[in-house]
Protein backbone atom coordinates (compact mmCIF):
# COMPACT_ATOMS: atom_id res chain seq x y z
CA UNK A 1 0.00 0.00 0.00
CA UNK A 2 1.26 3.41 -1.26
CA UNK A 3 1.69 5.80 1.93
CA UNK A 4 0.36 9.19 1.15
CA UNK A 5 2.17 12.26 0.68
CA UNK A 6 1.23 15.70 3.38
CA UNK A 7 2.05 18.94 3.02
CA UNK A 8 4.09 20.07 6.28
CA UNK A 9 2.47 23.20 7.29
CA UNK A 10 -0.84 22.50 7.18
CA UNK A 11 -3.94 25.15 7.88
CA UNK A 12 -7.52 25.73 6.12
CA UNK A 13 -11.23 26.76 5.28
CA UNK A 14 -14.90 26.32 5.45
CA UNK A 15 -16.99 29.50 5.83
CA UNK A 16 -19.98 28.42 8.11
CA UNK A 17 -22.93 30.96 9.29
CA UNK A 18 -25.96 29.74 11.45
CA UNK A 19 -28.55 32.51 13.33
CA UNK A 20 -31.08 30.42 14.22
CA UNK A 21 -32.58 30.21 17.87
CA UNK A 22 -34.21 26.75 18.32
CA UNK A 23 -37.95 27.03 19.92
CA UNK A 24 -38.65 30.87 19.45
CA UNK A 25 -38.75 33.87 16.95
CA UNK A 26 -35.67 35.03 15.77
CA UNK A 27 -35.13 38.13 13.94
CA UNK A 28 -33.82 37.04 10.17
CA UNK A 29 -29.46 37.08 10.33
CA UNK A 30 -27.44 40.23 9.47
CA UNK A 31 -26.46 39.76 6.03
CA UNK A 32 -22.75 39.20 5.75
CA UNK A 33 -21.06 41.69 3.25
CA UNK A 34 -20.33 39.81 0.19
CA UNK A 35 -16.19 38.92 0.14
CA UNK A 36 -13.94 41.21 -1.91
CA UNK A 37 -12.48 39.49 -4.74
CA UNK A 38 -9.07 39.68 -2.58
CA UNK A 39 -11.01 37.67 0.15
CA UNK A 40 -12.02 35.10 -2.36
CA UNK A 41 -8.41 34.22 -3.63
CA UNK A 42 -6.87 33.98 -0.04
CA UNK A 43 -9.84 31.65 1.06
CA UNK A 44 -9.10 29.70 -1.95
CA UNK A 45 -5.24 29.22 -0.99
CA UNK A 46 -6.30 28.39 2.50
CA UNK A 47 -9.11 25.80 1.55
CA UNK A 48 -6.25 24.34 -0.36
CA UNK A 49 -3.94 23.60 2.39
CA UNK A 50 -7.26 22.45 4.93
CA UNK A 51 -7.04 25.54 7.43
CA UNK A 52 -10.19 24.62 8.74
CA UNK A 53 -8.76 21.41 9.79
CA UNK A 54 -6.30 22.72 11.25
CA UNK A 55 -8.36 24.97 13.56
CA UNK A 56 -10.57 21.93 14.20
CA UNK A 57 -7.74 20.63 16.01
CA UNK A 58 -6.75 23.89 17.60
CA UNK A 59 -10.20 23.67 19.08
CA UNK A 60 -10.37 19.99 19.69
CA UNK A 61 -6.59 20.48 21.78
CA UNK A 62 -8.43 23.54 23.49
CA UNK A 63 -11.35 22.01 24.96
CA UNK A 64 -9.81 18.87 26.24
CA UNK A 65 -7.14 21.23 28.02
CA UNK A 66 -10.36 22.84 29.76
CA UNK A 67 -11.78 19.60 30.80
CA UNK A 68 -14.81 17.78 30.36
CA UNK A 69 -17.68 17.77 33.41
CA UNK A 70 -17.40 14.77 34.11
CA UNK A 71 -13.42 15.20 35.35
CA UNK A 72 -13.66 14.52 38.95
CA UNK A 73 -10.84 17.38 39.11
CA UNK A 74 -12.47 20.12 37.60
CA UNK A 75 -15.18 22.05 39.08
CA UNK A 76 -19.28 21.71 38.49
CA UNK A 77 -19.14 25.13 36.70
CA UNK A 78 -18.37 25.21 33.01
CA UNK A 79 -18.75 28.21 31.36
CA UNK A 80 -15.70 28.01 29.81
CA UNK A 81 -16.22 25.36 27.26
CA UNK A 82 -19.42 27.59 25.94
CA UNK A 83 -16.44 30.30 25.44
CA UNK A 84 -14.10 27.85 23.63
CA UNK A 85 -16.54 26.55 21.57
CA UNK A 86 -18.10 30.27 20.11
CA UNK A 87 -14.60 32.31 20.38
CA UNK A 88 -12.47 29.26 18.99
CA UNK A 89 -15.21 28.09 16.51
CA UNK A 90 -13.03 27.12 12.91
CA UNK A 91 -15.20 29.43 10.95
CA UNK A 92 -14.80 32.16 13.08
CA UNK A 93 -11.17 32.36 13.06
CA UNK A 94 -11.00 31.35 9.40
CA UNK A 95 -12.73 34.64 8.67
CA UNK A 96 -10.32 37.08 10.64
CA UNK A 97 -7.41 35.33 9.19
CA UNK A 98 -9.15 35.85 5.65
CA UNK A 99 -10.24 39.39 5.78
CA UNK A 100 -6.51 40.18 7.83
CA UNK A 101 -4.51 38.65 4.96
CA UNK A 102 -6.35 39.80 2.51
CA UNK A 103 -5.80 43.47 3.89
CA UNK A 104 -2.05 43.42 3.29
CA UNK A 105 -2.82 41.33 -0.09
CA UNK A 106 -0.04 41.80 -2.43
CA UNK A 107 -1.02 41.28 -6.33
CA UNK A 108 2.01 39.80 -7.51
CA UNK A 109 2.72 37.91 -4.26
CA UNK A 110 -0.60 36.21 -4.74
CA UNK A 111 -0.51 35.60 -8.32
CA UNK A 112 2.95 33.52 -7.79
CA UNK A 113 1.27 31.56 -4.74
CA UNK A 114 -1.41 30.61 -7.19
CA UNK A 115 0.87 29.73 -10.20
CA UNK A 116 2.38 27.21 -7.67
CA UNK A 117 -0.49 26.37 -5.94
CA UNK A 118 -1.55 25.20 -9.89
CA UNK A 119 1.79 23.33 -10.78
CA UNK A 120 2.59 19.58 -10.49
CA UNK A 121 4.45 20.20 -7.06
CA UNK A 122 1.48 22.37 -5.94
CA UNK A 123 -1.16 19.93 -7.03
CA UNK A 124 0.65 17.02 -4.93
CA UNK A 125 0.71 19.05 -1.64
CA UNK A 126 -2.88 20.55 -2.22
CA UNK A 127 -4.16 16.73 -2.57
CA UNK A 128 -1.98 15.76 0.42
CA UNK A 129 -2.92 18.45 2.51
CA UNK A 130 -5.61 16.91 4.89
CA UNK A 131 -3.48 13.56 5.57
CA UNK A 132 -2.06 15.11 8.82
CA UNK A 133 -5.11 15.20 10.17
CA UNK A 134 -6.41 11.19 9.83
CA UNK A 135 -5.82 8.70 12.20
CA UNK A 136 -4.02 6.24 9.11
CA UNK A 137 -1.58 8.23 8.97
CA UNK A 138 -0.28 9.72 12.26
CA UNK A 139 -0.48 5.51 12.67
CA UNK A 140 1.88 5.15 9.78
CA UNK A 141 4.31 8.04 11.60
CA UNK A 142 4.09 6.37 14.89
CA UNK A 143 5.27 2.65 12.78
CA UNK A 144 7.66 3.92 10.11
CA UNK A 145 8.50 8.13 10.81
CA UNK A 146 12.07 8.39 11.47
CA UNK A 147 15.32 10.26 10.64
CA UNK A 148 17.19 6.70 10.45
CA UNK A 149 18.54 6.38 7.11
CA UNK A 150 17.27 10.00 5.87
CA UNK A 151 19.10 11.26 3.06
CA UNK A 152 21.41 14.07 4.48
CA UNK A 153 19.91 16.51 1.40
CA UNK A 154 16.14 15.31 2.09
CA UNK A 155 17.08 16.04 6.47
CA UNK A 156 18.49 19.90 5.44
CA UNK A 157 15.85 20.46 3.02
CA UNK A 158 13.06 19.61 5.67
CA UNK A 159 14.86 21.65 8.40
CA UNK A 160 15.29 24.86 5.95
CA UNK A 161 11.21 24.10 5.37
CA UNK A 162 10.73 24.35 9.28
CA UNK A 163 12.67 27.26 9.56
CA UNK A 164 10.90 29.14 6.73
CA UNK A 165 7.32 28.96 7.52
CA UNK A 166 7.79 28.04 11.41
CA UNK A 167 4.70 25.85 11.21
CA UNK A 168 6.32 24.27 14.48
CA UNK A 169 6.88 27.44 16.01
CA UNK A 170 3.64 29.00 15.16
CA UNK A 171 1.06 25.57 16.51
CA UNK A 172 3.44 26.37 19.93
CA UNK A 173 2.61 29.82 20.34
CA UNK A 174 -1.40 29.26 19.27
CA UNK A 175 -1.47 26.55 21.64
CA UNK A 176 0.18 28.54 24.64
CA UNK A 177 -1.74 31.53 24.17
CA UNK A 178 -5.08 29.38 24.68
CA UNK A 179 -3.39 27.32 27.38
CA UNK A 180 -2.63 30.53 29.16
CA UNK A 181 -5.94 32.01 28.41
CA UNK A 182 -7.76 28.22 30.12
CA UNK A 183 -5.35 29.00 33.41
CA UNK A 184 -6.26 32.32 33.95
CA UNK A 185 -10.04 31.97 33.13
CA UNK A 186 -9.62 29.10 35.98
CA UNK A 187 -7.58 31.50 38.30
CA UNK A 188 -9.80 34.00 37.65
CA UNK A 189 -12.93 32.22 39.28
CA UNK A 190 -10.93 31.00 41.87
CA UNK A 191 -10.87 27.16 40.95
CA UNK A 192 -6.65 26.49 41.13
CA UNK A 193 -5.40 26.08 44.88
CA UNK A 194 -3.01 28.81 45.32
CA UNK A 195 -0.86 26.92 47.15
CA UNK A 196 -1.05 24.28 44.51
CA UNK A 197 0.18 27.15 42.12
CA UNK A 198 2.93 28.92 44.52
CA UNK A 199 4.59 25.23 45.19
CA UNK A 200 5.04 25.74 41.10
CA UNK A 201 6.22 29.29 40.75
CA UNK A 202 3.01 30.57 39.87
CA UNK A 203 0.81 30.39 36.87
CA UNK A 204 3.74 32.21 34.81
CA UNK A 205 5.91 29.65 35.69
CA UNK A 206 3.61 27.05 35.04
CA UNK A 207 3.06 28.21 31.37
CA UNK A 208 6.67 28.79 30.80
CA UNK A 209 7.00 24.96 31.68
CA UNK A 210 4.09 23.62 29.39
CA UNK A 211 5.61 26.10 26.45
CA UNK A 212 9.57 24.05 27.25
CA UNK A 213 7.54 20.49 27.19
CA UNK A 214 5.85 21.48 24.01
CA UNK A 215 9.00 22.99 22.24
CA UNK A 216 10.58 19.81 23.24
CA UNK A 217 8.13 17.63 21.83
CA UNK A 218 8.04 19.49 18.59
CA UNK A 219 11.57 19.51 18.60
CA UNK A 220 11.98 15.77 18.38
CA UNK A 221 9.00 15.06 15.59
CA UNK A 222 9.79 17.89 12.94
CA UNK A 223 12.25 16.39 11.18
CA UNK A 224 10.79 12.67 10.87
CA UNK A 225 7.57 13.72 10.63
CA UNK A 226 8.42 15.88 7.72
CA UNK A 227 10.66 13.19 6.07
CA UNK A 228 7.30 11.05 6.95
CA UNK A 229 4.76 13.35 5.19
CA UNK A 230 6.92 14.40 1.89
CA UNK A 231 8.94 10.98 1.35
CA UNK A 232 6.56 10.66 -1.71
CA UNK A 233 8.26 13.99 -3.35
CA UNK A 234 11.10 13.29 -5.19
CA UNK A 235 13.99 16.00 -3.66
CA UNK A 236 13.81 17.92 -6.62
CA UNK A 237 10.14 18.46 -6.13
CA UNK A 238 11.49 19.01 -2.39
CA UNK A 239 13.57 21.35 -3.07
CA UNK A 240 11.25 23.47 -5.49
CA UNK A 241 8.72 23.42 -2.57
CA UNK A 242 11.28 24.65 -0.27
CA UNK A 243 12.83 27.33 -2.80
CA UNK A 244 8.95 28.96 -3.31
CA UNK A 245 8.64 28.80 0.85
CA UNK A 246 12.00 30.82 0.91
CA UNK A 247 10.94 33.15 -2.24
CA UNK A 248 9.45 36.96 -1.70
CA UNK A 249 6.00 35.82 -2.51
CA UNK A 250 6.11 32.45 0.04
CA UNK A 251 7.76 34.81 2.54
CA UNK A 252 5.14 37.09 2.33
CA UNK A 253 2.67 34.44 2.78
CA UNK A 254 3.92 32.91 5.66
CA UNK A 255 4.25 35.85 7.51
CA UNK A 256 1.01 37.76 6.31
CA UNK A 257 -0.98 33.78 7.28
CA UNK A 258 1.10 33.04 10.72
CA UNK A 259 0.59 36.67 12.30
CA UNK A 260 -3.20 36.68 11.15
CA UNK A 261 -3.34 33.54 12.86
CA UNK A 262 -1.58 34.65 16.23
CA UNK A 263 -3.31 38.14 15.81
CA UNK A 264 -6.92 36.94 16.02
CA UNK A 265 -6.29 33.66 18.57
CA UNK A 266 -4.85 36.23 20.77
CA UNK A 267 -7.94 38.14 20.34
CA UNK A 268 -10.12 35.33 20.90
CA UNK A 269 -7.83 34.44 24.28
CA UNK A 270 -8.54 37.51 25.82
CA UNK A 271 -12.10 37.36 25.56
CA UNK A 272 -12.09 33.64 26.64
CA UNK A 273 -10.01 34.90 29.64
CA UNK A 274 -12.54 37.90 30.45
Amino acid sequence: MQKPNVMLATLSCLLLWLGLVLGCASAPPTALPAPTPEQQRIQRLLVDIHMNDFLERVQTVSLRVAGKPRDRQLPEDQRLRPRIEAQLAPDAVLADVVRRVAEAFEPEFVAEIERFDASEVGRKLREAAGVPYSWFSRLGYRMFGSTAGGQPERVALIAKLDALVLSGQTTTDLYIRIYEAIVRWYEAKGFIDTAEADAVGGIAELVARERKQVEEITGRHTLPFGLYALSDLSTAELAEYVAQAGSPAGQWYAKAVREALLDSIDARAEAIER
